[in-house]
């Protein structure tokens, strides 16, 4: 991997060494999964959930997003999924306080995927 690549993943709050034993270090294998990854719109998906009122589905795939943003090392879009997560997490449901983490959630997550973007490019 190239220091640029290296030093956007840390921007992004990746631990390289750690990250990479849970890809059996297997460098490939990690690009791989990120490439899939960040081609999941999920965070869009979010947003229909929440107009549709369904918070369990939007609960579900915040929990899932912010799990596995952390297994990929993406440590800081992560950590700004645990907001929304625990808003959704019980209700009663109030859009008014769950819309600004959404937002937050959404930015955090389109910001990070520019940013794998950017590595996954070099790297091809």
């Amino acid at each position: 991997m190239e220091r640029i690549q290296l030093d956007i993943l840390e921007s992004l709050g990746m631990d390289y060494e750690e990250t990479l034993e849970r890809f059996v270090n297997d460098e490939d294998f990690y690009f791989q999964l990120l490439e899939k990854f960040s081609e999941k719109p999920d965070i869009d998906i979010i947003e229909e959930m929440l107009e549709q009122e369904n918070y369990q589905e939007a609960f579900r795939l915040a929990h899932s997003l912010k799990g596995g943003s952390a297994n990929m090392g993406l440590l800081y879009l992560s950590e700004a999924m645990v907001p929304l997560t625990e808003e959704l997490r019980n209700p009663p449901y109030e859009m008014e306080k769950i819309l600004p983490l959404y937002y937050e959630a959404r930015d955090s997550f389109k910001d990070t995927m520019e940013q794998v973007k950017i590595v996954l490019e070099a790297r091809s």
